[in-house]
């Protein structure tokens, strides 16, 4: 996982997608992804505890994550950024500094040699995109991704589907609420995700059938209508990590 610092010097391997009609109050996230062997899981598994730990011992400020695992074994790590400054801070120095720079190293070296490849990129949470009856997201540890893939050229026009969707899911007055985030610098493919939490698989299942009852054809014919507009599409799962994340102690 190396040490999850933001240089610029890293987004330079990356091809630069920037996210487009954002609002000021929409927040940025930066994600590191690391695909971890099927035969490292344990290890790795172990190795992120005691790095979530050490974080927890030394209560290191200005620096939280939050990590999901993915149906596919990959672990995703998500830390928000108030701004493009923060591209340049090395938000570990703190424990570095704390546990010594030697236990630092052999902690990540260990992280390492659980997985052959490993990304960083970042995402804007799409207000305008996300539809949240009454100001509020469900709550649970199971996440539904749903991938729409995008062209430079079909971004804009995806985006103004997605609206028309979101429209639809307030006139008929939805109870299943949903985020979209859309993909920025790093990012090797422009994607909008769209998420829907539940606490487990059953129900995220049962929800999603009466929604679509609900929606009726509608929903079909703006489905039929965002489909082709995609370059690819794709779902996962995945589930909360409450014991590999941290956030500091106000």
């Amino acid at each position: 996982m190396k040490t999850l610092k933001i240089t610029i010097s890293l987004l330079g391997f990356f091809i630069f997608l920037i996210p487009l009609k954002t609002t000021a109050q929409d927040q940025m996230y930066w994600i590191h992804v690391d695909h971890v062997k099927p035969s490292m899981e344990k290890e790795y598994e172990k190795v992120a505890k005691e790095f979530a730990d050490a974080c927890k011992t030394y209560n290191v400020p200005e620096f939280t994550f939050n990590v999901w695992r993915h149906d596919n074994g990959s672990y995703y790590y998500s830390s928000p950024m108030k701004n493009f400054a923060e591209m340049d801070k090395d938000g570990m120095k703190p424990l570095r500094d704390k546990m010594g720079a030697d236990k630092f190293k052999s902690m990540f070296e260990r992280f390492d040699k659980c997985y052959d490849a490993h990304q960083s990129f970042m995402v804007t949470y799409r207000s305008d995109l996300s539809y949240l009856p009454e100001g509020k997201s469900a709550e649970g540890d199971f996440n539904k991704y749903y991938y729409l893939y995008v062209s430079p050229a079909n971004s804009t026009a995806v985006a103004d589907k997605m609206k028309e969707v979101k429209d639809l899911w307030a006139k008929k007055g939805s109870k299943l609420p949903y985020l979209v985030l859309h993909t920025g610098f790093g990012a090797e493919e422009e994607f909008y995700l769209v998420i829907i939490r539940n606490k487990d698989s059953q129900s995220q299942a049962a929800v999603s059938s009466e929604n679509n009852k609900l929606l009726g054809d509608e929903w079909q014919k703006k489905w039929d209508e965002l489909y082709p507009l995609l370059s690819h599409y794709k779902t996962e799962t995945s589930m909360y990590k409450v014991d590999l994340s941290y956030n500091p102690k106000k």
